[in-house]
């Protein structure tokens, strides 16, 4: 994937961001790279949860329904 998608792209399009948070889902480290993300004060799209500075940004996460924060929350833990 285009990993602008995880970033800019995520940030302006709430099509691509429902992708992005789809494909996130599945993937098999989504746990690993949401602890990266935390850990190192990224921005963007880690482990299926939009950070600014390593922490989640409500704002840009809005858009998830609450099943799938739940399923986010379980995850990470």
């Amino acid at each position: 994937m285009d990993t602008n998608l995880f970033f800019d792209s995520y940030e302006t399009d709430p099509n691509i961001a429902k992708s992005i948070d789809q494909a996130c889902m599945s993937c098999p480290v989504i746990s690993m790279c949401y602890k990266y993300g935390v850990e190192s004060d990224n921005y963007g799209v880690w482990g299926g949860v939009y950070l600014s500075s390593g922490t989640p940004d409500k704002s840009k996460n809005s858009h998830k329904t609450k099943e799938v924060n739940k399923r986010l929350k379980n995850l990470h833990g």
